[in-house]
């Protein structure tokens, strides 16, 4: 009973530690007023804990429902008005979110910066200079992308197997993880566990504990998330638009197929001859910005920005990571991009990077104008914590929150006109 009660206590600390750390409140109009407004704001949060831990002892039942209830409370209280995405997530809700599990095992991949910014961990990750397993490999061999785990699911192949928050990515059977962007080298951890007949995968890391380097044999999923649990990301089709061929691509969400359903219907698309492409982003509320920034990189190449991210200290931070290797558009061919009012969230990215680097011509109405982000914590008892950290600004720097991507078009322009209006462009 007393250990029960001492797991709520321990949940709830956990609750605030996170949400006191990363919460961003951008009704603060300057860090300076931030700073200064930041202390009663805390001392609201100390409070709120202190009278749930009190309930939380007097009840003393240890009962894992109220706890929760009042963890839910807590964060209803402290919220500032005009966030509505920080919350708690019961059990339930949080294993919804494991559909995301691109890799397929149940980790979560992300860069050495990322890590820093976006883990809240009092120790540092595998050092990615260390001389056993480091940016030169076990031969000497030139540094490779460095890729640190930043969550792991529980009751996951991965955790089971003892993969580690922390842990850097060595190599993926044997191959180094070379001129791959996080997203891909979760995907690539998926193929190889579909590919092997009994549907393991080897992975190497060192460990952020203590830089050991360790091959682990992971028994992944009998069905993968991409292929079973996610309906195709597109629709795509050869249309005739005042005598040019438009290539087009309805993509209705963001999520761990998307990708891959882009880049095949571009393929497809360009092999029938389009002059030039239709990406509909119309409806389109979001999802992985991985698959967004992935989905950017097929207009763009890997070198151009895609999207920053401002936290609470105000610096930008690029949040699109470039792989060591260059990575070239697929298409060089004219893009239009249709978006309307319930263009959120990634969709936004999109736009927006296709739009500063005067890579597509919009066309619709300005999008929704969600460019909060929110990180996503495992608690102990299965349960979960979404935490506003920071959002999302443009490669021209402009804010999309509540603001959203203006279009330039009601309709879409000729092939000749969207020639002319993207040679005007200007990237700022």
């Amino acid at each position: 009973e007393r250990e029960r009660r001492e797991r709520e206590r321990e949940e709830r600390n956990a609750i605030f530690d996170r949400t006191n750390t990363l919460l961003l409140d951008w009704t603060f109009n300057s860090i300076l007023t931030m700073k200064r407004m930041l202390m009663p704001y805390l001392g609201r949060w100390s409070k709120l804990r202190d009278v749930s831990l009190e309930k939380l002892g007097r009840r003393g039942t240890g009962d894992v429902k109220k706890g929760r209830k009042l963890a839910k409370q807590m964060l209803k209280e402290g919220i500032p008005k005009g966030d509505p995405y920080t919350r708690f997530l019961y059990p339930n809700e949080f294993e919804r979110l494991a559909k995301y599990d691109v890799s397929g095992i149940g980790i979560n991949l992300g860069t050495e910066e990322e890590y820093v910014t976006r883990v809240d961990t009092k120790g540092t990750p595998a050092s990615s200079s260390s001389k056993e397993g480091g940016g030169e490999g076990r031969e000497g061999e030139k540094a490779f992308d460095q890729f640190f785990v930043l969550g792991v699911i529980k009751d996951s192949p991965s955790e089971r197997a003892g993969i580690q928050q922390g842990d850097r990515l060595v190599s993926i059977g044997e191959e180094r993880p070379r001129g791959l962007t996080p997203l891909q080298a979760a995907q690539m951890i998926n193929q190889k566990q579909k590919d092997d007949n009994r549907g393991r995968v080897q992975l190497t890391f060192q460990k952020g504990s203590d830089g050991r380097v360790v091959d682990f044999a992971v028994q992944g999923k009998t069905s993968s998330p991409i292929t079973t649990d996610l309906e195709p990301a597109v629709k795509f089709s050869m249309r005739r638009r005042q005598g040019a061929r438009e290539g087009y691509i309805k993509l209705f969400q963001f999520n761990a197929r998307a990708p891959m359903d882009v880049k095949r219907a571009l393929q497809q698309l360009d092999q029938q001859g389009a002059d030039y492409f239709v990406l509909d982003l119309r409806d389109n509320l979001g999802g992985l910005v991985p698959a967004g920034v992935e989905v950017s990189r097929f207009f763009l190449g890997s070198e151009k920005p895609v999207v920053y991210t401002m936290a609470k200290d105000g610096v930008l931070r690029d949040r699109a990571p470039h792989p060591n290797e260059y990575q070239p558009p697929l298409t060089d061919k004219p893009l239009v991009l249709l978006v309307n009012k319930s263009t959120a969230s990634a969709s936004e990215i999109v736009a927006g990077a296709l739009k500063d680097n005067c890579r597509a011509t919009l066309v619709g109405d300005t999008t929704f104008g969600k460019g909060l982000i929110q990180s996503v914590y495992e608690l102990s008892d299965g349960s979960g914590l979404v935490v506003t950290v920071g959002k999302y600004v443009t490669p021209s720097q402009i804010d999309i929150d509540r603001q959203g991507v203006s279009a330039s078009f009601r309709n879409i322009p000729s092939l000749t006109e969207q020639q002319e209006f993207i040679a005007a462009c200007k990237i700022k």
